[in-house]
């Protein structure tokens, strides 16, 4: 990603905070350029993963 002051690189870290795959947002910097320019406003957080099953020792 290129280096820059108009508030694109917070923009990226941002995402990636989210959870969001870093090398995708490399291989997308074009496009997500264009969205930044048009509102600033990151894309929403990733859903919660799933909660996972009982602790088998649960109990115990």
């Amino acid at each position: 990603m290129r280096n820059s002051t108009d508030g694109y690189e917070a923009f990226i870290h941002g995402m990636i905070a989210l959870g969001h795959d870093r090398h995708w947002l490399r291989r997308n910097e074009a496009a997500l350029r264009r969205r930044f320019a048009r509102d600033g406003m990151p894309f929403p957080p990733l859903p919660e993963p799933e909660p996972r099953g009982r602790d088998r020792y649960e109990g115990l």
